[in-house]
């Protein structure tokens, strides 16, 4: 999962919501490897955080050129497509999100929550309901 120990500090780091430091961390790391697409992708989450749209767009964009296979960076542009008010585009990255991995149950979740939050009750209720089923399959595994 982490690429080196910066990688892996600087996620730590973004864990714990030290968002200066993770940064510091995050830039050594991508020295090292200025290409990873996981380590953008969460530069790019680091960046909504630090309320920097553009760097948040242009890191997780990146990190989806890279890797389109990885649902992940789906939903985290969406985290701050929805962040920054985009929520159409926030929906339609989780959409997608779902397509790439079915049982993201996270994904799910958050679909289901700006469902809710456009007024389509039905379509949230089946997100939160196919979401709760897939947390269920996974903590019994």
């Amino acid at each position: 999962m982490y690429i080196n120990s910066e990688h892996k500090k600087a996620q730590e780091l973004l864990d714990e919501q030290k968002f200066e430091k993770s940064l510091i961390a995050f830039n050594k790391a991508l020295k090292l490897n200025p290409n990873h697409p996981d380590m953008l992708s969460h530069t790019g989450v680091l960046h909504v955080h630090r309320n920097q749209k553009e760097k948040s767009f242009n890191d997780i964009e990146v990190s989806l050129r890279l890797d389109k296979d990885y649902s992940y960076r789906y939903a985290a542009l969406a985290y701050a497509k929805d962040y920054f008010g985009d929520l159409d585009a926030a929906i339609e990255l989780y959409e997608k999100a779902v397509q790439v991995d079915p049982e993201d149950a996270i994904s799910h979740n958050n679909l289901g929550l700006l469902m809710e939050k456009r007024g389509y009750q039905k379509k949230a209720k089946e997100n939160f309901e196919k979401a709760d089923r897939l947390a269920e399959i996974h903590e019994g595994m």
